[in-house]
């Protein structure tokens, strides 16, 4: 929850605006994703997405975060499950169970996709 908290208001004004209170689901355990089991689904994401040509452990861990190193020291990103590069669907359905609950709960995760790169406003703005 901290390193989500550090992407600032426009991220969690984000959620807020949908009524989703992420941070109720900090400490879950994950039971399910898209009706998978969670590492069925880590592996898959690891074999479609992430990586490259990297070794499949590095793959699998770029699934959940990973590190860069920048001018600042080090930064932390998103990993390909919830912050991947082309967002190809709206949303991730998970089944978790809640931090002091014994009952499973469905719940749908919506994407944010963030550009990172300079503003821009028409065609020759973007293409500087």
């Amino acid at each position: 929850m901290d390193f989500l908290s550090q992407f600032g208001p426009e991220f969690s004004d984000y959620f807020e605006s949908l009524g989703f209170d992420w941070k109720r689901l900090a400490g879950a355990k994950v039971l399910e994703i898209e009706g998978q089991n969670p590492y069925t689904y880590i592996d898959h994401i690891a074999n479609t997405v992430s990586g490259n040509y990297l070794d499949h452990g590095v793959r699998v861990n770029s699934v959940f975060t990973s590190y860069r190193i920048s001018s600042n020291g080090f930064s932390q990103r998103l990993g390909d499950l919830a912050g991947p590069i082309f967002v190809s669907r709206t949303s991730l359905t998970m089944k978790l169970r809640l931090v002091n609950s014994t009952t499973a709960e469905t719940v749908e995760i919506p994407y944010l996709a963030g550009f990172l790169g300079s503003p821009f406003v028409d065609s020759a703005s973007l293409y500087v």
